[in-house]
């Protein structure tokens, strides 16, 4: 189901959120070290820097973000990514509840590429295209002239 948000006289509008990637940078393990894979966190937020500070104090060893996109239907986005690196999961020892430990996968660059590309797909998808915008202001322009006349 879609979440919704309500403003007081407004019609409902979509929730938007961000998909994030953070990169666990130290106490990798030796095996993602040799097999050139890196320790990434996809998980969903509305706000990133926040959500990184309480996986930073949870997870053992450091973590960075790499990248955020806000995007319509958030977590379906986010499930599709799991879903799709699904072999490469792996829970991270030593967090503490909360943390997204069970949200890590071990990817390699070209994977981490693969992600980005869909979610700057998702991303586009949400704004409308330039055209609509300039196609809507045409109509609102002519009807509010029909009507002042």
């Amino acid at each position: 189901m879609l979440r919704m948000y309500k403003h007081k006289n407004k019609t409902r509008q979509p929730l938007r959120r961000y998909v994030y990637l953070m990169e666990r940078t130290s106490q990798r393990t030796w095996s993602s070290i040799v097999n050139g894979r890196r320790e990434i966190k996809i998980g969903v937020s509305k706000n990133t820097k926040q959500r990184h500070r309480t996986v930073d104090l949870g997870i053992p060893g450091r973590v960075v973000i790499l990248d955020q996109y806000k995007v319509d239907k958030a977590s379906r986005v986010e499930t599709e990514l799991h879903k799709l690196f699904e072999a490469h999961n792996f829970t991270v020892k030593g967090a503490k509840a909360g943390s997204g430990s069970t949200e890590f996968f071990r990817l390699t660059n070209r994977q981490i590429r693969q992600a980005r590309r869909i979610l700057r797909r998702r991303q586009r998808q949400s704004v409308p295209p330039f055209w609509k915008i300039v196609f809507a202001s045409i109509i609102i322009t002519y009807l509010a002239h029909y009507f002042i006349q």
